[in-house]
């Protein structure tokens, strides 16, 4: 092994670069040049030599899928001088370039690589356009146009909202409540939306900026409860609507509600986007089995998040809000917490609210008399159809 010669001059380099961009030796005879079509048309039309049924490719191709790893070593041997010619060959030349580029594009394809994946995210969450001419960046998208259904019927019972009206949105998911808020109001209402979660608080924040980027709106990434401090909060992927501070599971009442609805030959109305029509094939006996299973356990598997927590009346003194027109509280079991942070001095300062009420122990009567003690006359208890299996109830408040 002799290390490289000192007589090695630009002639010779320049000699040996021309070398290494000159393509292998082709065949002489045009007969061998002639590639033979694929049988079949759809595969790449890859170019064969009839002598040795390889495909023909340059230096600089053979070069490039050469493994970095094998580029490194025959570089890193050229650089020491352990090449048995005393002037660089095509082959060291060629190896000192593949490791000078292998080496970059370690910190380049790294680079590249989270380019690729944040625009592959992003091409994954296609704009939603919704029935009302928004268009929104949701995962899964079925579970948002249900959801959107659902956000319409709180705007009935008495329920509306004007230009320049004070909106407080706890438990804001994505915002599909506070679109429809800015789409009534033409853009001109102040909103506070409040949302625990990462993924869905930017998806919020997202959504809100693209349709409305000159409304009155603030976000806050934090929790409400009946005391300030942190608590832990379930993230559901695959359920974002269903993501609450406690463990969820499916009951078995819940379950045969759901098969009820879900085998039911109408349509119903949010069902037509939360489920495909396919689903409705599989039989009964096999879903039943499915959600009692390892389905309805990933489909409720929550993510383990530790989220700041503060109170409704917190939110009032530090935003300066003099009044709220519109309450709407969705929070998936924690409602009667959200009530309870709610001070004296400000209840008078609430006009109307919506929330959604999960009863359990007797929690739609307390709720239903927690408002008319505050002063609320009329109140009013709605069930969607899909709600029935999950004992959740709608009740409107008005002063």
């Amino acid at each position: 092994m002799r290390r490289i010669s000192s007589s090695f001059t630009a002639e010779s380099a320049a000699s040996c670069a021309k070398r290494l961009s000159s393509p292998c030796a082709r065949p002489s005879s045009r007969a061998d040049r002639v590639s033979p079509k694929p049988l079949n048309p759809a595969l790449p039309s890859w170019r064969f030599s009839d002598s040795s049924s390889r495909r023909v490719r340059s230096r600089r191709s053979c070069a490039r899928s050469m493994p970095s790893s094998r580029a490194a070593r025959a570089g890193s041997a050229a650089l020491r001088g352990r090449t048995r010619a005393k002037t660089p060959t095509t082959s060291a030349i060629r190896a000192m370039a593949m490791m000078r580029r292998s080496v970059g594009d370690r910190v380049i394809g790294m680079r590249r690589l989270a380019t690729r994946v944040e625009r592959s995210r992003q091409s994954t969450m296609r704009p939603i356009k919704l029935i009302t001419g928004s268009e929104i960046r949701a995962r899964p998208p079925r579970q948002a146009m249900a959801m959107h259904l659902q956000v319409l019927h709180y705007f009935s019972h008495g329920i509306a909202v004007h230009p320049g009206d004070v909106v407080v949105d706890v438990g804001a998911n994505i915002g599909m409540f506070a679109l429809e808020v800015l789409l009534r109001t033409q853009g001109r209402a102040s909103l506070v939306c409040c949302e625990p979660a990462p993924p869905l608080f930017r998806r919020l924040a997202d959504n809100l900026r693209r349709n409305f980027p000159d409304a009155s709106a603030k976000c806050l990434k934090a929790a409400m409860g009946d005391r300030e401090g942190e608590v832990d909060f379930f993230y559901r992927p695959h359920s974002p609507s269903m993501s609450s501070l406690e463990v969820m599971q499916f009951k078995p009442a819940q379950i045969r509600g759901t098969l009820d609805i879900l085998y039911d030959p109408q349509d119903k109305g949010e069902l037509t986007y939360l489920v495909p029509r396919w689903v409705r094939w599989i039989p009964r006996k096999f879903m039943r089995a499915m959600l009692r299973g390892a389905v309805g356990r990933e489909y409720l598997r929550g993510r383990k998040l530790r989220s700041p927590l503060t109170t409704l009346s917190a939110v009032i003194e530090r935003e300066g809000l003099p009044t709220i027109d519109l309450l709407k509280i969705d929070v998936e079991g924690a409602e009667w917490l959200v009530l309870a942070g709610i001070e004296d001095r400000h209840w008078p300062l609430i006009r109307s609210v919506v929330v959604e009420v999960h009863d359990v122990d007797g929690r739609l009567g307390r709720v239903r008399e927690a408002l008319a003690n505050r002063g609320f006359s009329r109140i009013t208890v709605d069930q969607e159809e899909l709600q029935r299996p999950f004992d959740v109830h709608n009740v409107y408040a008005l002063r």
